[in-house]
């Protein structure tokens, strides 16, 4: 979903967007740009609320670090709602409906962009994740174990230190 910004990151759904989703949307007003618009994070988070069936699937296999690390779903990065990433290798994974067909160009800016921001974008249909899961699965986690690790494993705390300094 793209986001809109003023004053702040702002969102408004897309046309051709699940009626149930508009129906919520417009029950929400924000005062940044008024009736029938919310933030970005009151958009997030109806978007988790009204996942497809496609992103419930997949998120069936991705949370509680299932594949060896931690993915969000639908969270913001920048000026975008990415469907699920992992910031720990910098994993973004995108689920496309019919709506993508049409919509390149902007999918296409808001890779650049997300790239640029040191993001690895993958990409699937929904169809692909509803008829192939496993193989959506593995391709994840091809990816997962050929990134480098990025955010280094915690330091010893206080305590474990002083318990080794004096022999415990």
């Amino acid at each position: 979903a793209l986001v809109a910004r003023h004053r702040g990151w702002l969102v408004a759904p897309a046309a051709g967007e699940d009626t149930a989703m508009a129906d919520e949307i417009t029950k929400i007003s924000s005062p940044f740009m008024g009736e029938g618009r919310m933030g970005v994070g009151q958009y997030s988070r109806a978007l988790r609320k009204n996942m497809t069936d496609a992103e419930q699937l997949l998120w069936k296999h991705l949370r509680m670090e299932q594949l060896g690390c931690k993915f969000r779903r639908q969270s913001v990065i920048g000026q975008y709602i990415v469907d699920f990433v992992c910031f720990e290798y910098r994993m973004i994974i995108e689920l496309d409906g019919g709506q993508h067909a049409s919509k390149k160009r902007e999918d296409v800016s808001r890779d650049e962009w997300l790239r640029s921001q040191g993001f690895k974008i993958l990409r699937f249909w929904n169809h692909e994740a509803m008829s192939n899961l496993k193989g959506v699965l593995e391709e994840i986690l091809k990816q997962v174990k050929g990134s480098p690790h990025l955010i280094p494993p915690p330091q010893r705390g206080r305590k474990e230190k002083m318990r080794q300094a004096h022999g415990c």
